[in-house]
């Protein structure tokens, strides 16, 4: 009986620890779920976390757009994987892990990186398009399709 209760209290314990440790590295509930990218969306950069990692995306609809984005993290970039990327599109990581760069091309559909953050407490993305920095009206968050007050900027943990 005394045996049952202490692995009890042990695996209470254990619950509690996790569920906090999940909350402190989670990132914000706006940012959760996949934004709308539909064919006829405006061109601009779309970013969601899911339970796969983040997920950045750009669309270009009509003719070619450059989109060239440094994003920087006090933690570090990790199963960093391209989607849909062709010849001249690319992407780096730098900085001993702190720091992803993008530079892709993107017409009629969408370019972009899967990645992960291990540890950390902030994302910070400069996003340009076209060699100057985009709208935040072409910046769209989660599934909400949220818009960030400011571009740069930071998200924080």
């Amino acid at each position: 009986m005394i045996v049952r209760r202490i692995f009890a209290i042990a695996g209470a314990t254990l619950l509690v620890v996790a569920l906090t440790t999940a909350a402190a590295l989670a990132w914000p509930g706006g940012l959760e779920g996949q934004p709308d990218i539909g064919k006829d969306c405006p061109a601009g950069y779309y970013l969601w976390h899911d339970e796969g990692g983040m997920h950045l995306r750009t669309h270009g609809p009509g003719d070619e757009h450059l989109f060239t984005a440094r994003l920087r993290t006090d933690g570090i970039f990790v199963n960093v994987d391209a989607v849909r990327l062709e010849n001249r599109d690319n992407f780096a990581v730098l900085d001993g892990g702190h720091t992803l760069v993008l530079k892709f091309r993107t017409y009629d559909f969408t370019d972009g990186v899967n990645f992960n953050i291990r540890g950390g407490t902030r994302l910070r993305l400069n996003l340009q398009l076209d060699q100057e920095l985009i709208s935040t009206d072409n910046i769209f968050l989660g599934a909400e399709g949220k818009h960030p007050e400011t571009n740069p900027f930071t998200i924080r943990r």
